[in-house]
């Protein structure tokens, strides 16, 4: 091997490298695009409908001492709570209960008062989901794009100027490099769907794909914590997710090589309109 195609390689990793934070930091910030989004949506179209009082335990677990639902045609919040009396019962509105004083100043230092708002509506929910998805996958799209494109331009300019040889596969071979940990955590989570390994890496392999979180949820409920009980189709549509780094490379670097700029493209059509 050539010392030129060393040095080739060692720049591949480096670029690879550089990628894979890429991806790190966008999955950052979309779980804050997806939190914020969440948060705002459920502001807006959901109630306060009660609260519990729970205990903090010295070990860290929570038990439920009370619970209390407001009333349909209840339009301010109560400050008192109906207690069973009993550690973990649970009391709704309602019949044949006495209402014992529990406000929330009075309460011991180890309970705290929770609201409890409405679901959102399956609409809600539904552009939740589009809307944080198409962002998340944008962002995950851009970042590393960038990357590339410099890449493919820098080449370019290399290849004429006869400083390189032309390597058309370039993006490809740096995008499934940059893929290599994405396609690690497919095989553990292949691995605990198999039972052989963790059988709840699914967990964890939901908060490492934050831009892919929505989709995974609507196939697989949030309830669902054992990677053995995903149907084999999602883990079909899982695995196609792992595409998109890689194939994002492809296309950046060659636009790159081409020096073909999909920004100025957009930006000379707004200014001809």
């Amino acid at each position: 091997m050539s010392k030129e195609s060393v040095n080739i390689s060692r720049e591949n990793i480096q670029q690879a490298f550089k990628v894979f934070c890429m991806t790190i930091l966008a999955a950052l910030i979309s779980f804050f695009i997806f939190m914020s989004i969440s948060f705002i949506a459920s502001g807006v179209s959901t109630q306060t409908i009660g609260y519990q009082i729970v205990q903090i335990e010295e070990d860290g677990s929570s038990t439920l001492i009370t619970e209390h639902l407001y009333a349909a045609d209840d339009t301010t919040i109560p400050s008192e709570t109906k207690n069973t009396g009993e550690e973990g019962a649970v009391s709704a509105t309602g019949e044949g209960e006495t209402a014992t004083a529990s406000s929330e100043t009075t309460l011991p230092s180890n309970q705290v008062k929770q609201y409890i708002r409405s679901e959102m509506s399956p609409a809600v929910s539904a552009f939740v989901d589009v809307l944080s998805s198409v962002l998340m996958i944008l962002l995950l799209i851009a970042m590393p794009y960038s990357v590339l494109w410099k890449q493919g331009d820098r080449d370019s300019n290399a290849v004429h100027f006869g400083r390189m040889e032309e390597d058309r596969l370039r993006g490809l071979k740096v995008g499934l490099l940059a893929g290599l940990p994405s396609f690690a955590a497919y095989l553990l989570l292949l691995v605990s769907k198999l039972g052989l390994l963790l059988p709840n890496f699914l967990v964890y392999y939901r908060l490492g794909n934050v831009p892919f979180l929505p989709l995974i949820n609507r196939m697989v409920p949030a309830s669902t914590a054992i990677t053995a009980e995903v149907p084999w189709t999602v883990m079909l549509v899982i695995l196609l997710t792992l595409a998109v780094v890689p194939l994002t490379a492809v296309i950046a670097y060659r636009w790159g090589y081409r020096h073909f700029s999909l920004s100025e493209v957009l930006t000379y059509k707004k200014k001809k309109k």
